[in-house]
Order: C-alpha cells, then sequence, then structure tokens
C-alpha cells in the first residue's frame, strides 16, 4: 500500500479482545470535492454544480417507485414539476421553498396535522457537514 493512500480504521469488537482493521482504503473519488467552488459573482450551473449533490444525497430516494410523495430529482425537469406540494416545492427567489427549507434542517409542517411535518427533513438521516456547510442561494 502507498504511503501517500487515506485509510480508515474500522474497531470490530469481540468476546476476546478490541482488534483495529486498518485495511480498508477510502477510494480516491470519495475525497474529492463534490462540486467546484463558486467563484465571485458565479451562478450555479445545474450540471455542475446542483446534480452532482442531487445524485449523491437524493436519487436514492426520490426516484419512481420510491414512496417520497411523489417528488422526483432525475432531472433538472422533475425537481421543478413533480411531488406533492409541486407548487411550493421550489420557487425562484424565494428562500421559504420546501426544498431549500427542508435540506438546510427546517422540516414543513401540516397545517392539516398540527404538530405533524408535511415534509421532514433531508435527506432523512441528516445533512454531511460538507453539504451542510455549502452556501445555497436562490436565482431567479
Amino acid at each position: 500500500m502507498e504511503a501517500s493512500s487515506p485509510r480508515a480504521r474500522s474497531t470490530t469488537l469481540s468476546p476476546y479482545a478490541l482488534h483495529v482493521d486498518d485495511r480498508f482504503e477510502i477510494p480516491q473519488e470519495a475525497l474529492k470535492p463534490l462540486f467546484p467552488a463558486l467563484a465571485d459573482g458565479e451562478v450555479p450551473s445545474y450540471d455542475v454544480h446542483i446534480a452532482p449533490i442531487v445524485k449523491r444525497y437524493c436519487i436514492s430516494c426520490h426516484r419512481a417507485g420510491k414512496d417520497s410523495n411523489n417528488y422526483f430529482m432525475s432531472t433538472y425537469e422533475e425537481i421543478l414539476t413533480t411531488g406533492d406540494q409541486k407548487d411550493d416545492n421550489v420557487i425562484a427567489g424565494d428562500p421559504n421553498s420546501y426544498l431549500l427549507q427542508v435540506i438546510q434542517g427546517t422540516p414543513i409542517p401540516d397545517p392539516q396535522n398540527p404538530g405533524e411535518n408535511l415534509i421532514g427533513v433531508m435527506p432523512p438521516r441528516g445533512i454531511s457537514s460538507r453539504m451542510r456547510s455549502t452556501p445555497l442561494s436562490v436565482g431567479s
């Protein structure tokens, strides 16, 4: 193994001893930035900046055949036009768009059932620190 190769350590607990296994190597692809940084004044591109995020964090659930409130994210067009709340999911220039709220950690309350969420925080298990630290802006 190369000296510069990143490694992750996993610990396996057995009834007899604590064993450290350092054979797992993190793929170089996993260490690369998800998308290039935006230059000052640059407008995000769907293909370059947004699609990689959707592919990594959203598409596993938001596609045909999955229970996702009919909100599909396989294409740019689907992101804008599908879902049970499609009129509120993505609204140009509106920071209260449902998609922006839930990926930033704010669930959407259900007006018909107080105390219940219409849409929970996405992704359901939380957002990675890299995604949460990515500044999001809304274009018009």
